[in-house]
């Protein structure tokens, strides 16, 4: 995400896909640089990966989705796992137990 200067609002009046917006409409509240730029790479990929699902699944072809972990985007610094996680880790596994099996045990 970058300020807005006097040529971006220029570019924003002429191009039609070109907008200006308010930090606070794009950002949570308290989410720090590394936090949005997590969050919006692991937004990009998903849409990338449902593009594909969708491709194979239209082209008839069959689609495994492959279950990796919890993806962590943001952490309350507020809570004990905040000396251990950050934006962007990756959960594989809770208490030894990989997080698959969790997540069956759970019904998640």
């Amino acid at each position: 995400m970058a300020n807005a200067n006097i040529y971006t609002y220029g570019l924003a009046k002429l191009l039609p896909y070109q907008e200006i917006e308010k930090e606070s409409d794009v950002r949570y509240e308290n989410e720090s640089n590394e936090e949005y730029n997590v969050r919006q790479m692991y937004m990009m990929n998903e849409s990338k990966n449902n593009a594909i699902q969708v491709a194979y699944k239209a082209a008839n072809q069959k689609v495994t989705v492959k279950y990796d972990g919890i993806y962590v985007l943001s952490v309350l610094d507020n809570v004990p796992a905040a000396k251990y996680l950050h934006a962007g880790d990756l959960i594989t596994k809770l208490m030894v137990m990989p997080l698959n099996q969790v997540r069956n045990s759970f019904n998640m």
